[in-house]
C-alpha cells in the first residue's frame, strides 16, 4: 500500500466515531472511484459536495490527524514533547497562543496527553472548531 492508500484505507476506517470525520466516512465509504491522492480527493469531494464546506474542512482535519499519526510512529517523537511544545506558545497573539493559554490554565489536561486525547479532550469540553484547527497547526508547525 502507498501512503495514499493507507490514508484513504485509515479514513474508511473511522466511519461510526461519532464527529465530522466519521461522517465523511460514511459519506464516501462504498464510493468504487475513489482511489485518490489527498488533493484530488478534496477536488473530488468539493465537487460532489458542493457548498458543504463541512465535509472539505474534514477532509483536511482527517488527513492532519492521519499525518500526524503516521508522522510520530515513523519519527518516534513523544507527545509529551508536543504538550510542552504548545503549552510554551502561550502569549503568542494567534490561535496557537490562545489554545496554549486555555490549556496551561486547565488543571485537567493530563501533561503527559497525547495529541489524540488533546483532541478528544477539546471534543468533551464542547471547544470551538477554531480550538480544534489550532492544534491541529500547532502540531503541523512543531513537526516542522
Amino acid at each position: 500500500m502507498n501512503e495514499d492508500q493507507d490514508f484513504l484505507q485509515w479514513l474508511l476506517d473511522q466511519n461510526g466515531r461519532g464527529d465530522i470525520i466519521g461522517d465523511l466516512a460514511y459519506e464516501i465509504e462504498g464510493d468504487e472511484s475513489i482511489d485518490f491522492n489527498h488533493e484530488e480527493l478534496k477536488n473530488y469531494l468539493t465537487s460532489i459536495f458542493i457548498n458543504n464546506d463541512r465535509m472539505i474542512e474534514a477532509l483536511d482535519e482527517a488527513y492532519s490527524e492521519w499525518y500526524s499519526i503516521t508522522y510520530e510512529q515513523q519519527q518516534g517523537k513523544c507527545e509529551p514533547n508536543f504538550l510542552k511544545w504548545l503549552l510554551d506558545q502561550n502569549g503568542r497573539g494567534d490561535i496557537i497562543g490562545d489554545l496554549a493559554s486555555d490549556m496551561k490554565t486547565d488543571s485537567n489536561i493530563n501533561p503527559e496527553a497525547s495529541r489524540q486525547e488533546l483532541k478528544k479532550y477539546l471534543r468533551s469540553k464542547n471547544a470551538c472548531r477554531e480550538a480544534s484547527e489550532a492544534l491541529n497547526e500547532a502540531f503541523l508547525e512543531w513537526k516542522g
